[in-house]
């Protein structure tokens, strides 16, 4: 495909991609609406979407097409167990597998994960380096050359990484609770009832850490650490973590 076909064939699915993301009221959303608006012509049957903890494990979102004992959202796998979506994630690649023969394979002690159809894309996301989770889209028959265009995929990857962002979610609850613009930063909780997550959180802000090291001491993501800084902000009806750790010194609660 020539780099101007790959322009336009990467821009309508920005268009298609954008549009999901939008419309989406839940990741369960978002996987039924690749299926049958983003990858329809392309013979997409399953996907299911994915986020990655601070703990190193990976926490399933959402899903769409897969029995539900396969993609349960209580499920977490080890980001260092091998199978297609993690090797995906932890090498930072899209792996394309034409056929679940080349699947199993690799795996083959996952005979229980080949999924329906025939073949299997495994897209990774992350942000600013760090893996953030990933999607993975079965196709009912055996992919084509065109599958394989990387500028469509870094697209994918793209929309992705937006859609499993805390900051995105908290926006998406915000409308879907009828929220008016300009009251968003309102306080949803007061101070002293922040749960015990968001404490520990502004606690660590309080002795200068950043989010990242937050993550990592908690075990967490850090778009959930973040989710945590901004519950605490609004809580305290402030815009910054000095802010709040003065308001919180103020209020006895550090």
């Amino acid at each position: 495909m020539g780099a101007e076909s790959e322009s336009v064939a990467a821009f309508a699915l920005t268009k298609k991609l954008l549009a999901t993301l939008v419309a989406s009221a839940n990741p369960d959303d978002f996987c039924r609406s690749l299926v049958h608006n983003v990858f329809a012509d392309k013979g997409a049957i399953a996907a299911f979407i994915c986020r990655a903890e601070g703990d190193g494990t990976l926490q399933m979102m959402g899903s769409y097409g897969y029995a539900p004992e396969r993609v349960r959202k209580d499920s977490k796998v080890s980001i260092f167990d091998r199978m297609g979506i993690t090797d995906s994630i932890r090498e930072s690649r899209i792996i394309v597998f034409n056929g679940w023969e080349d699947y199993l394979e690799l795996y083959p002690d996952k005979a229980a994960l080949a999924g329906p159809g025939k073949a299997f894309v495994a897209v990774p996301f992350a942000r600013e380096g760090f893996p953030v989770g990933g999607l993975g889209i079965a196709f009912g028959d055996y992919v084509t050359e065109d599958l394989f265009n990387n500028l469509l995929w870094q697209t994918v990857q793209l929309i992705g990484e937006v859609y499993v962002s805390q900051t995105w979610f908290n926006s998406v609850e915000a409308v879907m609770a009828g929220e008016p613009e300009g009251s968003r930063r309102s306080p949803k909780v007061k101070p002293q009832d922040l749960p015990d997550r968001a404490r520990q959180v502004l606690a660590l802000m309080a002795d200068g850490k950043t989010n990242w090291q937050i993550a990592n001491l908690l075990k967490f993501s850090e778009s959930t650490i973040k989710g945590d800084a901004s519950l605490i902000y609004r809580a305290f009806g402030v815009k910054t973590r000095e802010a709040a750790v003065d308001a919180a010194r103020a209020a006895n609660l550090l």
